[in-house]
C-alpha cells in the first residue's frame, strides 16, 4: 500500500546519470497520489500532509513505482504538473530536466499531452511562521459538522455515532434531537490548527452555543463564535459583517453548506480587495469530508507566507 511509504526518509537523487539533468515523468503513473479516484489508497488527509512536507522543505515528491522494480527514481508527473517549489525552479533552470514516460507506458507517439497538461501550477510556500496574522477558517457548522441526516448516519466511510441533543433550540423552545458526529472532524481540524490557522465557528441568530458540538469533537472550546444570517451568509447582506469586522483583511476560507445568497460577491469583493478568500461548499447530507480538508490544506500553502527574521 502506498500510505505505508515511509516519507520521513530523504528524496533519492533523481538524476539521470546519461544526461545530467533531473528526470520527471511526463504524465501520472498508474497509481498517482494525485490521479482522480485515489488509485493510490491514500488515507484521508494524507496527500494534504506530504503536501505540507513538501512545502517546508521546498522539496518535491518521488514518483513512488520508480523506487521499486529496478527503476530510476524521478519526479512525480502528477506533482510536476501542479506546484513549484524553491527546487523545482533551480533544478529548471540550472540542469533542466529530462522526461520520461512513467514505469510500463512505453514510448510516446509525437505530440503526446498527458492528462495533466494545461494546469495552472501553483506555488508551494513554507508553513511555518508567517510575516502576518494567521489565517482563519470560518466554519458554518450546520450541515458541515452537523449533517442533515436523522434516523441513520450519513453516507460515507467515516466514524459517525449518535449523539441525543437536549436544550434550547433556535426558536428558545426545549428541543430533543439525534445528531450524528465524527471523530474524524476533530483530528481533521486539530491538524489545521496545528498549520497556525485561527478556527472560527458562524452559527445563525438565537443559535444554541456550538461547544455542545465542538467539545465533543475533542476541540478546545474557546473559538471565537459569530452570528451570521443563515441566508445571506458571510457578507450578512453590508459592508460591517461579523466576519469583516473579525478578519479584516487576513485570509479567510469559508466553509459552508450552500445557499448563502451573497457568498459569490464577499468572495469577489475580497479578492478584488487583495485579501486572499477560499469557499468551500459542503454538502450538508454528507457533511464536510477528507477532500474538503485537503482543498483547505492547498489553499494555506498558497497564502500562508515564509517568515524571514
Amino acid at each position: 500500500m502506498i500510505d505505508d511509504l515511509d516519507d520521513t526518509e530523504a528524496a533519492p537523487d533523481i538524476t539521470d546519470l546519461a544526461t545530467g539533468r533531473a528526470r520527471q515523468l511526463d504524465d501520472e503513473c498508474a497509481t498517482c497520489v494525485f490521479a482522480a479516484g485515489n488509485p493510490a489508497n491514500l488515507r484521508t488527509g494524507r496527500l494534504a500532509h506530504f503536501l505540507t512536507e513538501v512545502a517546508d522543505t521546498q522539496s518535491y515528491i518521488v514518483c513512488h513505482e520508480t523506487m521499486t522494480g529496478g527503476e530510476m527514481p524521478a519526479m512525480c508527473g502528477g506533482f510536476a504538473a501542479r506546484y513549484e517549489t524553491d527546487q523545482t525552479q533551480i533544478l529548471e533552470r540550472t540542469t533542466g530536466y529530462t522526461r520520461v514516460p512513467p514505469p510500463g507506458a512505453g514510448p510516446r507517439p509525437a505530440g503526446f499531452a498527458s492528462r495533466a497538461d494545461g494546469l495552472r501550477k501553483v506555488r508551494l510556500r513554507t508553513t511555518g511562521r508567517a510575516d502576518g496574522p494567521p489565517p482563519v477558517i470560518v466554519i458554518a457548522i450546520d450541515g458541515v459538522l452537523t449533517p442533515r441526516a436523522a434516523d441513520s448516519p450519513p453516507p460515507g466511510d467515516l466514524s459517525w455515532a449518535a449523539h441525543i441533543y437536549d436544550g434550547l433550540g433556535p426558536n428558545g423552545e426545549q428541543r430533543k434531537a439525534r445528531v450524528w458526529l465524527a471523530r474524524e472532524h476533530g483530528m481533521w481540524l486539530t491538524g489545521l490548527l496545528a498549520r497556525g490557522a485561527e478556527l472560527v465557528w458562524a452559527t445563525p441568530p438565537g443559535t444554541a452555543d456550538p461547544t455542545w458540538i465542538t467539545s465533543r469533537l475533542g476541540l478546545a472550546d474557546n473559538a471565537p463564535v459569530l452570528t451570521v444570517d443563515d441566508v445571506a451568509g458571510p457578507g450578512d447582506g453590508s459592508t460591517d459583517s461579523p466576519i469583516a469586522a473579525y478578519t479584516g483583511a487576513r485570509p479567510v476560507a469559508w466553509i459552508a453548506a450552500p445557499g448563502h445568497s451573497d457568498e459569490p460577491s464577499w468572495a469577489r469583493d475580497r479578492v478584488a480587495a487583495g485579501h486572499p478568500t477560499l469557499l468551500v461548499s459542503v454538502d450538508p447530507m454528507t457533511g464536510l469530508t477528507g477532500e474538503h480538508v485537503d482543498l483547505v490544506h492547498t489553499w494555506l500553502n498558497t497564502v500562508w507566507r515564509p517568515y524571514h527574521p
